[in-house]
């Protein structure tokens, strides 16, 4: 049974009208960084309809036919883009969402990878000024969640999970000073390190059933191990490795 999809409907209808001279409408021959071309090289097809003394775009990929993007440009050139867009990957599925003002990225925008969120970006005059990252496990499940804030302070806060749903580490600076702190998967205290001006203020590591460990055992651990450094952190024995399997 032969399948029309609607989005090709509509895309013929949009050429029909624009090869009966409708004044309003514009075929675009692009490629895929938007910027217009010949037909016989573009990789994507755009349509601009005239509102508002702005164009409205929608854009097409050639092979699939599936929608590119779509949003507003100040003209007919594309080349300032003024207005809200979203953009889709080559399997249809939204990529990412947000405005633009006179071509800058402005208030908050959102990217998804396979459906997921991935980062929500708060733009002032074009820069980043907050953003907060997700990275999952092979599911729909947090496994970290990273804050970043573009102040005088330069605020990061970053917490990570375990499968189990309890807090592997959890990270807050502000201006270069704050704490880490790393947990058991049991959820006992696996370490609290604290950071002054960007760097090691001071560093405490614990047991798996919460009890402290003493100077003198730490540092007999360190021997004949390599010393894990950690950018403005701790150093631990044996290394990255050694540090996470503590």
């Amino acid at each position: 049974m032969l399948t029309i999809r609607p989005y090709l409907i509509g895309l013929a209808l949009f050429c029909q009208f624009h090869s009966f001279g409708q004044p309003d409408s514009i075929i675009y021959y692009l490629d895929t960084s938007l910027n217009i071309c010949e037909k016989e090289s573009a990789t994507v097809t755009g349509i601009g309809i005239k509102e508002d003394n702005r164009i409205k775009m929608q854009a097409f990929y050639h092979k699939s036919g599936l929608l590119m993007l779509e949003g507003w440009f100040t003209d007919s050139t594309l080349t300032v883009k003024h207005g809200p867009f979203v953009f889709y990957n080559k399997t249809g599925d939204k990529e990412s969402e947000g405005f633009f003002v006179n071509n800058k990225q402005a208030g908050y925008w959102v990217t998804w990878v396979n459906g997921l969120i991935e980062d929500s970006i708060l733009y002032r005059g074009g820069i980043v000024f907050e953003r907060i990252s997700y990275v999952y496990f092979d599911s729909s499940i947090i496994s970290s969640k990273r804050i970043y804030r573009n102040t005088f302070e330069n605020v990061f806060n970053t917490t990570e999970w375990f499968r189990n749903g309890l807090i592997k580490d959890k990270l807050v600076t502000r201006g270069g000073s704050g704490t880490d702190t790393s947990y058991h998967e049991n959820g006992n205290i696996k370490s609290i390190t604290t950071f002054l001006n960007g760097t090691l203020n001071s560093s405490q590591f614990y047991n798996k059933d919460g009890s402290a460990i003493k100077n003198s055992d730490l540092a007999s651990r360190r021997k004949g191990h390599s010393v894990f450094e950690m950018p403005n952190g701790p150093s631990y024995p044996g290394g990255a490795a050694g540090f996470s399997s503590f």
